[in-house]
């Protein structure tokens, strides 16, 4: 097998175990059962590992790092976004439902990516400098940073239609349960703010 067909294997594989890991954070938040939110954040890691290893792979064929081509720029795109997200829930587990916004962005971005042409292409050489890994490198974190913002005004959004639908009607203790996991809309709220902060420093 061909480099770049292994490098195609591991990706596919890597959206397959970030859809089960969406499905399991599904799981977490919309149904109540918090004991999936391991399982979840597990799955995600499992995703992790096989994209990792395919961009390596890529790194190592083509000589440069993924950010030349769409192909390449998306997948480490999806990449930085999965690692901040994992980072943050790992600490974090009642902002699951901010994985039910960032993963499906991560699946999409890779999707896209592995439909578009994988044409190794060399480095120009007025572009080997150190300052593009710095000037890649900032651009990840911003779009890690803003996706996962993106994610928490979601999180905010779904918090403050579901309370507010269920106002006028005795809650259920599960539901009662399940909202009350969340962070406050305030925490929420300020965590969007910090994460764009983030973004756009970078």
């Amino acid at each position: 097998m061909s480099p770049f067909a292994l490098e195609a294997s591991l990706h596919w594989a890597a959206v397959g175990l970030y859809v089960a890991a969406t499905v399991l954070f599904a799981a977490t938040v919309l149904f109540g059962r918090p004991a999936s939110v391991r399982w979840a954040l597990w799955a995600a890691v499992g995703g992790l590992a096989p994209h990792s290893a395919a961009l390596l792979i890529r790194w190592i064929a083509v000589g440069h790092g993924p950010y030349m081509l769409k192909y390449e720029v998306l997948s480490s795109n999806a990449w930085i976004l999965a690692v901040m997200l994992l980072g943050f829930v790992w600490r974090r587990p009642a902002w699951a439902p901010a994985a039910l916004a960032a993963l499906p962005a991560a699946v999409l971005m890779m999707a896209f990516g592995l439909f578009t042409s994988p044409a190794a292409r060399d480095l120009p050489p007025t572009l080997r400098s150190i300052w593009l890994v710095f000037h890649v490198l900032f651009n990840k974190l911003a779009v890690g940073a803003f996706v996962l913002s993106a994610a928490a005004a979601a999180v905010l959004l779904w918090k403050l239609g579901n309370v507010a639908a269920t106002v006028p009607v005795a809650l259920g203790k599960r539901d009662a349960c399940r909202y009350g996991r969340l962070p406050s809309p305030g925490a929420i709220e300020a965590h969007t703010i910090r994460l764009v902060g983030f973004g756009f420093i970078f």
